[in-house]
């Protein structure tokens, strides 16, 4: 790769030097072919020394192309987008945009490293530092990527000896990167501690959204989700473990645990005694080559792990309880009906005020679903207090309890309402709107 290659040998006759200083071979000699018709044609005549004077120019030649190669693609790259900056980031180390200085949050794929997101990569590349709990795991990932940085292993044991390095580096502008060894850093895992110490002292905090084991595993498990409790890791203690699932016991909820594969059998066979006959998933390994998922009650994941122990990393999502178990379609309907449904059981009510607080989420059509309910059994008996459209006798109508009653029982809009009522007691619409209202506002007319 020297700019001006010495020969080893000497000039001959057939060579000069070219304006660079460089020998330059002389056109190749042409051999004209006999007079028999033959076409002519150019025979190449080198020397041994010639041969090495081509070759040394050939490597040359070669060079300055992969140099204007190199030279084209930084300049297409320059007026490329982001996500094509950080692909070049993530091939060649190098980012054209500079990142402001602070703590960046990366989490790191769980097995796959096709999960990295480019904005990872591109971070990456930029980092100045990267504190990383495993700085082994880590190194695989950067060589993955082509990149050589400064690497600090931080553990919560060791945060007094590696935050003064840190943040060394933050008050000198520069970006530190917090990596975890598989999915988000800060949960369940180190990182909780730097946060805060670096946002005390005024530092941005970037959070990058990416790969995690608790999203992946809620993803696969099939239960309707509005809300989960996540436990972490269980504690290894029995004693304490079964206080924390019995602390848990009485949530109706989605509850996710992350657990090594040495303590798997133990913490599910608690589960199973404490939790009771729950469905679960256990996801081992999600993403890498021998991932696998289990969809089974806790007593059969409990036999299942019993006589085919696992290995490897394993996220358990345990669902609602049996009993009060969440279903798709019960949790999308509206609250009236989830509440009416309840109302049948209810043997005891004697007079209408009883259901002052839940005659609101009632409609007119369900009245028709309670029967045996002494409140509203001649309502039921009588199909004129079903809906106002239906009656006909203006008694009732115009009787104000049984009046108190149709407005009770009603969830027609007040307008609806009065209009109704209007034509079967003769009194104007206005009258009839006023009438409700002032039903309505009474605090035991409902």
């Amino acid at each position: 790769g020297r700019d001006k290659p010495r020969p080893y040998f000497s000039m001959t006759k057939d060579m000069k030097e070219g304006p660079s200083g460089r020998p330059k071979r002389n056109k190749p000699r042409s051999k004209t072919a006999d007079a028999k018709g033959v076409s002519k044609h150019k025979t190449q005549i080198l020397t041994p020394k010639a041969d090495a004077v081509q070759d040394l120019a050939d490597r040359n030649n070669q060079l300055q192309d992969s140099q204007a190669s190199q030279a084209s693609h930084a300049d297409q790259t320059s007026q490329t987008s982001l996500g094509g900056q950080a692909d070049q980031a993530s091939q060649t180390g190098r980012t054209e945009a500079p990142l402001a200085p602070g703590l960046y949050l990366l989490p790191s794929p769980l097995g796959n490293l096709g999960d990295l997101s480019l904005r990872a990569c591109r971070i990456l590349s930029a980092a100045d530092l990267i504190a990383a709990e495993d700085t082994r795991r880590t190194l695989k990932l950067l060589n993955h990527l082509n990149l050589k940085k400064t690497l600090v292993s931080y553990r919560e044991q060791n945060h007094n000896l590696i935050w003064p390095k840190i943040l060394s580096r933050l008050r000198d502008k520069q970006v530190v990167a917090l990596i975890s060894d598989a999915g988000s850093p800060a949960i369940a895992d180190p990182g909780a501690k730097l946060v805060r110490e670096a946002r005390k002292e005024g530092f941005d905090i970037f959070p990058i959204p990416g790969p995690s084991a608790v999203i992946t595993a809620l993803m696969a498990c099939g239960f309707p989700i509005s809300s989960f409790t996540f436990g972490g890791f269980l504690p290894s203690k029995a004693s304490q473990r079964r206080l924390r699932l019995s602390a848990l016991k009485d949530l109706n909820q989605v509850l996710v645990f992350f657990e090594s594969p040495h303590r798997l059998v133990r913490s599910v066979s608690d589960m199973a005694e404490i939790l009771g006959p729950r469905q679960a998933l256990m996801a081992r390994e999600m993403t890498k080559l021998h991932e696998e998922y289990l969809y089974l009650t806790l007593d059969e994941l409990l036999a299942e792990l019993t006589a085919n122990p696992r290995r490897g990393e394993v996220t358990l999502v345990i669902g609602p309880s049996v009993n009060e178990s969440i279903n798709e379609t019960s949790d999308r309907r509206e609250p009236k009906h989830v509440y009416f449904e309840g109302l049948t059981e209810l043997k005891d009510l004697t007079d209408l005020k009883d259901l002052k607080d839940l005659i609101d989420l009632i409609d007119l059509e369900d009245l028709a679903d309670l029967d045996g309910l002494p409140c509203f059994k001649d309502v039921n008996d009588s199909a004129d207090m079903k809906d106002p459209a239906n009656i006909k006798d203006s008694t009732d109508a115009k009787d104000s309890t049984n009046l108190k009653k149709i407005v009770a029982a009603s969830a027609r809009p007040t307008k609806e309402l009065a209009a109704l009522l209007a034509e079967k007691s003769g009194r104007t619409k206005k009258e009839m709107y006023d009438l409700i209202i002032s039903i309505r506002r009474e605090p035991d007319s409902r």
